[in-house]
């Protein structure tokens, strides 16, 4: 899902994805060195405090950082069953959203989350600390547009063209996909496959709700705030 205005929808078909794919694996040729590889496509730099929102500890009590169920389920940008990726929000305001998304996921058909008096009570987030690292530029209107997306998501769980770019990117030996959010207007999400997710992403602190996690950097604020003005 996406808000506020889309571009005209691109068509997904079996052919067209096949089509791109072909070119995205030319761009990944098994012939050439990873240095290549890595210069082919666009890349952005991307480190710092980011988020995984998760489901409530009693539905999911795993450690944040497994990425075996998304191995297992796919997402976004990885094929179910290939390879795994921690999935990481670049904001408050994302990993709300993607919560929201969690608890409708639950709630329905029965009801959704506007039917909550605190959704930010309900569910749970986990900060992770990236370390500052190259990710596949799928932020940018340019580096969208050589990866064939449209500048904004489009409604739904389109995920044919984008699990392509992810399959490609991963055997390439990328870090991961930066991109916008699905979710979120003028977010982003990091997308951090499980064969370097360890070495560059690093749990800070425990899950908690995200109201606590809010209050939590209120509080180091007021810290700093009355260090700075002793």
């Amino acid at each position: 899902m996406c808000c506020g205005r889309r571009a005209p929808h691109r068509s997904t078909s079996s052919s067209a994805v096949g089509r791109h794919w072909s070119q995205v694996q030319t761009r990944f040729g098994q012939g050439s060195t990873r240095s290549a590889r890595m210069r082919s496509l666009r890349h952005v730099k991307r480190g710092g405090s980011y988020l995984r929102a998760l489901g409530p500890k009693k539905k999911w009590s795993g450690s944040p950082d497994d990425t075996a169920y998304s191995k297992i389920s796919g997402g976004r940008w990885n094929p179910p069953g290939e390879f795994g990726v921690l999935y990481l929000s670049g904001s408050a305001d994302v990993a709300y959203a993607n919560g929201r998304e969690i608890l409708n996921g639950l709630l329905a058909p029965a009801a959704t989350v506007d039917d909550l008096l605190d959704p930010e009570s309900l569910f749970e987030v986990q900060e992770f600390l990236v370390d500052e690292s190259e990710f596949v530029d799928a932020v940018t209107k340019n580096g969208r547009a050589e990866l064939a997306l449209p500048a904004r998501c489009g409604k739904g769980k389109r995920y044919a063209l984008t699990r392509a770019i992810g399959r490609a990117a991963y055997k390439g030996g990328e870090n991961g996909i930066a991109s916008i959010s699905a979710v979120q207007r003028d977010g982003e999400e990091l997308a951090i496959f499980d064969s370097c997710a360890s070495k560059i992403a690093h749990m800070r602190g425990a899950r908690r709700t995200l109201r606590q996690w809010r209050a939590g950097r209120v509080g180091v604020k007021k810290k700093s705030s009355k260090k700075s003005s002793s």
